[in-house]
């Protein structure tokens, strides 16, 4: 089956389009006059979308950090890892309890 995809309309076209399809073409100058205002309101009522450059950055507070504080702290985090992990093949052991918690239920029937 082909896909035909119409080629796009140009705004003329659309215009005119519009106006055979609905029923914008039968009414009045006065009502789609007050149309028109109608609708205007309603979009000058909508909050206008601000542009990027308009957005408003809220800056961090600037922190004070010489270089041997920033030293200290990492060691002092570092040190709460504990010994460093031995380098090679290690194999780790799990109960059969982790493989039906709460997560997996209904995964594995008793």
């Amino acid at each position: 089956m082909n896909n035909f995809t119409p080629p796009p309309l140009t705004r003329p076209e659309r215009r005119e389009k519009i106006n055979n399809l609905s029923k914008w073409g039968a009414l009045s100058a006065k009502k789609k006059k007050k149309f028109k205002q109608a609708l205007n309101a309603i979009r000058n009522r909508q909050k206008p979308i601000k542009k990027p450059e308009e957005y408003e950055f809220v800056q961090p507070p600037v922190i004070v950090v010489d270089d041997k504080t920033y030293a200290e702290g990492l060691s002092w985090v570092e040190s709460l890892a504990g010994e460093p992990i031995a380098q090679g093949k290690h194999e780790a052991y799990f109960t059969d309890s982790v493989w039906h918690s709460k997560t997996r239920e209904g995964d594995f029937p008793e």
